[in-house]
């Protein structure tokens, strides 16, 4: 199972790298461009997006996880499973309202970014 478990890390610690990497590499074929104050701000844009996107859902995965696994530990399946069953009702929940909202302005979205 270790084996497993490390097999999975460095997988995750590449795409992660891979993915840092190509935001660094667009970022440098970016001065290419001709207008590039507009290119490099809608690429700080883009990653800014991102990087919310990634920090509310990794932030929920941790907390959830650390309620399932003290809930284990004390001995207490069926509250663990309840504390998955929630997660996953307010993961679906946040992510339809978030759906709504974005769908309801997707017109106006971009407006809240420039002049």
């Amino acid at each position: 199972i270790f084996g497993l478990f490390i097999k999975l890390s460095v997988a995750s610690g590449v795409m992660l790298c891979l993915e840092l990497w190509y935001q660094k590499i667009v970022v440098l074929m970016a001065v290419k461009l001709k207008d590039t104050d507009v290119a490099v701000d809608s690429f700080s844009i883009c990653l800014n997006i991102n990087s919310w996107e990634m920090a509310i859902p990794l932030g929920s995965l941790v907390s959830n996880s650390v309620r399932f696994a003290n809930e284990l530990g004390a001995g207490r399946p069926r509250e663990a499973k309840f504390a998955v069953a929630v997660s996953i009702i307010t993961s679906t929940v946040i992510g339809m309202d978030l759906l709504i909202l974005i769908l309801a302005i997707r017109s106006d979205f971009a407006t809240v970014f420039t002049n």
